[in-house]
């Protein structure tokens, strides 16, 4: 179990959909992703405050899982059923970049600014 402040609506504030689309945060394989996702960076934390993992190592670790989550959430992981534009036609990324409030580098493509969406995930755990 994660435990984490969340908001009150059940998602992190700066994870919540547009209005008009409330249901792709509470799909049970969306949860699973960013549940597994997050225990991977918390594990990874607790490696390194333990002293058994380099927090170098953490951080690329990191960096990678950011990227592969990414990959699944861009329509490029074959193991995941998409969900038309918003994964493969650039949905995701165009709402993201799109989003003022947070630090998103919108000139990034789409890969690195999908995963920096996971990254500032991964920084709120």
């Amino acid at each position: 179990m994660i435990v984490s402040p969340v908001h009150p609506a059940g998602m992190w504030p700066w994870a919540r959909p547009p209005a008009r689309s409330r249901t792709w945060a509470t799909k049970p394989v969306v949860l699973e992703l960013l549940r597994g996702f997050a225990a991977g960076v918390l594990a990874r934390y607790e490696q390194v405050t333990r002293g058994e993992l380099e927090a170098s190592a953490a951080a690329q670790a990191d960096r990678q899982a950011c990227l592969q989550l990414g990959a699944v959430f861009l329509g490029e992981d074959a193991g995941y059923e998409t969900v038309g534009a918003w994964n493969t036609g650039g949905g995701l990324p165009a709402l993201l970049r799109g989003v003022r409030r947070y630090p998103l580098d919108g000139t990034a493509d789409d890969r690195q600014l999908v995963a920096r969406l996971f990254a500032l995930f991964a920084q709120a755990q």
